[in-house]
């Protein structure tokens, strides 16, 4: 989440795990199991495989930058602020 506050703060792009998808929701599991007194080498490791590409128009304007438009269209969210509010164009 803090990866997201950081993108519509002016980031000039994020990559990481989808905030619906976060640390948080995938650590529960695993935390239900120990305490229902499961062994801790047998639990597996659950990797995040949700990721999400954010890209901020403004801020690469600004660094006289350009996304190339192959790229802008695969990211998840495109922000482009007017006024100081982040505004997703998609």
């Amino acid at each position: 989440m803090a990866f997201t506050r950081l993108s519509a703060a002016g980031g000039l792009k994020r990559y990481g795990a989808s905030p619906g998808e976060s640390a948080r929701q995938k650590s529960a599991r695993p935390v239900d199991r120990l305490s229902n007194g499961a062994d801790p080498a047998t639990l597996p490791v659950e990797p995040l495989t949700r990721f999400e590409l954010v890209l901020d128009v403004t801020t690469a304007q600004a660094m006289r930058l350009s996304f190339p438009p192959d790229l802008r269209d695969l990211a998840d969210r495109v922000i482009k602020r007017r006024c100081g509010i982040a505004e997703p164009v998609l």
